[in-house]
């Protein structure tokens, strides 16, 4: 089972050793695999544009929105809309 996870870090991978994300316990429990995982500050539309590259091949979609004001750009950087006011 492939899995594609469409968020920001709520869905990434984490650097903490001590700590098991939800993401990697759900891949465990249903011996999945993950062909996409959030990415730190993304936006949803950047994360939706990494979805269209693997979608055929995604048997499962998870889609998280933890930050709606994040605001998507032609460099897809992390940027919400108190960073673009400032």
């Amino acid at each position: 089972m492939k899995i594609a996870f469409v968020s920001d870090s709520f869905c990434a991978e984490h650097k903490f050793p001590e700590c098991t994300p939800w993401t990697k316990m759900l891949l465990e429990e249903y011996n999945a695999t993950s062909i996409q995982k959030g990415i730190d500050g993304d936006c949803l539309f950047h994360a939706y544009k990494k979805l269209l590259k693997v979608v055929d091949d995604t048997d499962y979609i998870i889609i998280c929105v933890t930050e709606p004001d994040r605001l998507p750009n032609m460099e897809e950087l992390p940027i919400s809309i108190s960073i673009a006011e400032s």
